[in-house]
């Protein structure tokens, strides 16, 4: 009898033991999924970068149709966006500004000068793809444009390696992946039921940390067979960018048409 009570103390303190150390595991765990979590929000949340000027080289793919051209840029993390198209001769082409709510676009050899309102219908004028002026300027600033989730979790993605943030929505869901060492954003997905309606990819970053800005970017929009090669160049983080940088006006004698 004694010796049964023993067994059943020993039993008890060995279980006790056991289940400390579950949830001191899990709790652990939780705690390096929130860490992880907030350091991914911080380092890729709209005000990572305040603002950037770069040198786009684009590759634009659209079926068997392939166009190659130079693009300078301005974003900051008010999210405006100014897109000068150059010629192979490095003359303008057009000029695109979005401040945030308008977006304009002078056609130069046209001599025609547009607006409307920023959308994805707009900006498909200058670069065909379905993407919120807004969303691009995140985009080339290395940020994250993320969708409203009514839900995240984390996951660790072992085919490829990496870990895959997703964001659940009333309208679809958003698949972020990172690298598990510095954190880079290497691939985003979105996806509008189950539809996949782009992905993005990243690779070769420079900079230090919390300033760095991926120098490939690959845009996929399988619905228009798009592919997008943008190589960044000479960029510049945070320059100061006067007012006058996202605002456009129609030169004299030239008409104003909608979008």
């Amino acid at each position: 009898m004694h010796k049964h009570s023993r067994l059943k103390r020993i039993s008890t303190c060995v279980l006790r033991q056991i289940i400390q150390r579950t949830l001191q595991s899990f709790y652990n765990a939780l705690l390096h999924y929130e860490c992880l979590l907030c350091s991914i929000l911080h380092l890729y949340g709209n005000d990572a970068i305040a603002s950037l000027t770069a040198e786009l080289t684009v590759e634009l793919w659209r079926g068997a149709e392939r166009l190659r051209f130079t693009q300078m840029v301005a974003v900051d993390h008010q999210k405006r966006l100014r897109i000068d198209a150059l010629s192979p001769m490095g003359s303008p082409i057009s000029t695109l500004v979005s401040d945030g709510g308008r977006l304009m676009l002078y056609a130069v050899s046209q001599k025609r000068f547009f607006i409307g309102e920023s959308s994805p219908e707009n900006l498909g004028r200058l670069l065909p793809v379905p993407l919120d002026p807004s969303e691009l300027s995140m985009l080339i600033r290395g940020a994250i444009p993320m969708i409203e989730a009514r839900s995240k979790r984390l996951e660790w993605n072992a085919k490829d390696g990496h870990y895959s943030l997703i964001l659940e929505g009333e309208k679809g869901r958003e698949i972020i992946g990172f690298d598990p060492k510095s954190y880079d954003v290497i691939r985003i997905e979105r996806w509008i039921e189950d539809a996949l309606r782009y992905a993005v990819r990243f690779a070769d970053y420079e900079g230090a940390p919390n300033l760095r800005v991926p120098q490939r970017i690959r845009l996929e929009v399988p619905d228009g067979k798009i592919e997008v090669d943008m190589t960044v160049k000479n960029h510049q983080v945070n320059p100061d960018l006067p007012l006058e940088a996202f605002q456009l006006k129609p030169p004299r004698g030239v008409v104003v048409q909608s979008f």
